[in-house]
């Protein structure tokens, strides 16, 4: 899998993933999203997950994935998705972790009025 994580000029951090997406490669990305978590200092954290390139998340990715949701300090995680099976992940991520701050958009204009909201 393919990825790059950045903080884009409204302190949203950007997560581009691409193709399939297994357990090693979800612990590489984790390590540097915990960075950007430490420099804002406490302050909830959104995050924009691009997963419009992704084919397959494996069973032990998806484990950690929500794990790591349910003890982070993202206020909003928008999935920005084309396929629906990236729309049933974000349902069962929401379903699992009893909360509603993750949400699938199938457009960066969506994704981020999400985020920007109040």
């Amino acid at each position: 899998m393919a990825y790059k994580v950045y903080m884009d000029d409204n302190d949203i951090l950007r997560l581009l993933i691409m193709g399939n997406f297994l357990k090693e490669d979800v612990d590489l990305y984790f390590k540097e999203i915990i960075v950007f978590k430490n420099k804002m200092q406490g302050n909830p954290l959104r995050m924009l997950v691009d997963a419009r390139e992704v084919e397959k998340v494996d069973a032990a990715a998806r484990r950690t994935m929500m794990e790591f949701l349910q003890s982070s300090h993202f206020v909003r995680v928008a999935v920005l998705g084309k396929s629906r099976y990236v729309r049933v992940l974000v349902k069962l991520v929401n379903k699992v972790i009893g909360q509603e701050n993750v949400r699938f958009c199938s457009s960066e204009a969506e994704a981020l009025a999400w985020l920007e909201e109040k």
